[in-house]
């Protein structure tokens, strides 16, 4: 990772002539480039670590470039790379869907760490709650308070896109993210984040673990009572 610090620096720096110029920053071209290879990123699997890891620090240049990577989508984009589930880029479509390229082999497994880091950077960038009448901030000012969001500098919260937000809270992706055991420590992040004054996900996080406890071999649960160890020791005064 240290090694991207001059190629971010160098993209960094004309930001401002892009916007002057009508086009697009310069450090921003560079995402959009990066996530146009997400799709087919599979067949390089061998890679990703060094792949995500420059998007993640890209990420870490401000609160105006993770915006606009939510505004692109990034969010459903990294879970439908992850999940192999790309229902809505080919909705209307009639013909077949590409055959999905398999990540890793009988020797090695592709690192997705990095990538389930900056996911979970994304989606702790804004609301964990669509906004209602009794909550209007959707929960933002509690989840800063709790310590779980990710903030810049004016604590302001960051637009995710509602359907982005479904989809990250999806319990079909977190079943998939503890099962696999991708990163242990992002996917905690998240699960506190989503969890915090928010009962209904608690407890539906809650009954994936008790699932999986149900279901896994004695030496495939782990994760599953790390799981339920976690959501059940949020101290978010609503534990009773």
């Amino acid at each position: 990772a240290e090694d991207h610090g001059d190629a971010i620096a160098m993209a960094a720096g004309p930001r401002a002539r892009g916007r002057a110029s009508g086009e697009l920053p310069s450090v921003l071209a560079m995402v959009q480039r990066m996530l146009d290879l997400v799709r087919d990123a599979q067949s390089h699997w061998r890679h990703f670590q060094q792949f995500f890891e420059l998007l993640h620090e890209l990420a870490d240049l401000g609160p105006e470039e993770v915006q606009w990577m939510l505004n692109q989508h990034t969010i459903r984009l990294l879970v439908e790379f992850y999940t192999g589930d790309d229902s809505s880029a080919h909705a209307g479509e009639q013909q077949p869907r590409p055959k999905k390229t398999r990540m890793g082999d009988k020797f090695a497994l592709p690192n997705l760490s990095p990538m389930v880091d900056l996911l979970s950077k994304l989606v702790r960038s804004g609301p964990p709650r669509q906004p209602t009448p009794e909550e209007p901030d959707g929960g933002w000012d509690a989840a800063v308070g709790s310590g779980h969001a990710h903030v810049f500098d004016s604590l302001e919260p960051l637009v995710i896109p509602a359907e982005d937000l479904e989809i990250a809270k999806s319990m079909a992706l977190f079943a998939r993210l503890v099962k696999d055991e991708v990163n242990a420590e992002a996917l905690d992040g998240v699960v506190r984040y989503f969890c915090w004054m928010d009962l209904d996900w608690s407890e539906a996080a809650m009954n994936l673990a008790c699932q999986g406890i149900n279901a896994m071999e004695a030496d495939s649960l782990k994760p599953y009572l790390d799981l339920l160890h976690l959501v059940l020791r949020v101290e978010d005064g609503m534990e009773d």
